[in-house]
């Protein structure tokens, strides 16, 4: 809340996904009940982007090792 919305700027962060998921539900302003049904995957890949209350959300995946054969 304290960033300026215009500075462009981005914000990195390794979190646990219970903190990842109270970020989302802060950001999108979703309801608290919402926050049990956001699934973050372990070593995944969560970007947010977006101005203005106009929010993009992008949940990849944990990164896998490819199977031998």
């Amino acid at each position: 809340d304290t960033r300026p919305g215009e500075d462009g700027g981005r914000i990195v962060a390794v979190a646990e996904p219970s903190v990842i998921r109270a970020a989302l539900v802060y950001a999108l302003k979703a309801p608290p009940a919402i926050y049990w049904n956001i699934d973050v995957r372990p070593l995944s890949a969560t970007t947010v982007t977006g101005r203005s209350g106009r929010w993009n959300l992008r949940l990849d995946g944990a990164f896998t090792q490819p199977s031998r054969a």
